[in-house]
C-alpha cells in the first residue's frame, strides 16, 4: 500500500477539519444595525472563538504527533493500520461538530463530556495506532528506545485520562471541565512535561534505570 496517499489524504482531513472550524463562528445578525446591538451580538460569541481556539490547539497537536507517526516511525502501511487510522480520522472530524457544541453550551455538562469524550477517544485511538506500528511484525519502524516507549505511555495516561476526568468533573462545572482539557493540550506543547508527569506519577525510578 502507498504510505504517501494515507498521508496525503489525512493531511487533507485535518486541513478541512481546522477550516471548519472558523466556518461555525457566524457574524451576528442584527436587525437594525447600532454599535451596542454589534458589541453584544460578538460578546455571545466569545464562547465560539473561546472555543475555536482550544480546538486549533487539539487538532493541531494532534495532527503533529500524527505525522511524527507516520512519517518518522513508519515506514510501511497494511490494511490493518490503514482502517486503524480511518476511524481514528472519524473522530479527528468530528471536532467542529463539538467544538461548535462546546462553544454554544459551556455551562450544559452534556456538551462538555460530548467534547471530552471526542478528545478523549482522538487519545486513545492514537495510543492503539502507535501501539500496533511499534510492535507488529508487519510494520516497519525505526529502532524506539525504553525512555521514547515510557514517555509515550505517560503522555497516553496524560491525554486520555485528563479528558476522562474532565467527563467526571462536568458533573460538578463544567468551568472546571474546560479548564482540564485546556491543560491536556498544554502538556502536549510544553517542553519537559511529560518527565515532570512521570515524577508526579511514581514512574521516576524507572526512568532513572533506563538511562
Amino acid at each position: 500500500m502507498n504510505k504517501q496517499r494515507v498521508e496525503a489524504l489525512s493531511d487533507g482531513i485535518f486541513a478541512i477539519v481546522l477550516t471548519l472550524l472558523v466556518i461555525e463562528i457566524k457574524v451576528p445578525e442584527l436587525e437594525h444595525f447600532s454599535e451596542m446591538g454589534l458589541q453584544k451580538g460578538l460578546l455571545h460569541l466569545i464562547p465560539l472563538f473561546l472555543s475555536f481556539f482550544l480546538s486549533f490547539a487539539v487538532v493541531t497537536t494532534t495532527w503533529v504527533t500524527h505525522h511524527f507517526l507516520f512519517t518518522n516511525l513508519a515506514k510501511n502501511i497494511n490494511r490493518v493500520l490503514l482502517y486503524m487510522n480511518m476511524i481514528f480520522m472519524s473522530f479527528v472530524s468530528l471536532i467542529p461538530f463539538s467544538a461548535h457544541l462546546l462553544g454554544t453550551y459551556p455551562e450544559s455538562q452534556l456538551a462538555v463530556a460530548v467534547y471530552s469524550l471526542n478528545v478523549m477517544i482522538i487519545g486513545g485511538m492514537f495510543y492503539l495506532i502507535r501501539q500496533y506500528v511499534e510492535y507488529s511484525k508487519e510494520i516497519e519502524n525505526i529502532e524506539i528506545s525504553k525512555s521514547d516507549r515510557l514517555y509515550g505511555k505517560v503522555r497516553m495516561i496524560l491525554t486520555v485520562g485528563l479528558p476522562f476526568i474532565a467527563i467526571l468533573t462536568s458533573f460538578i462545572n463544567t468551568y472546571i471541565s474546560i479548564s482540564i482539557i485546556i491543560l491536556s493540550v498544554l502538556i502536549n506543547v510544553t517542553p519537559g512535561i511529560v518527565a515532570w508527569a512521570a515524577r508526579v506519577l511514581g514512574l521516576d525510578k524507572e526512568l532513572r534505570d533506563l538511562k
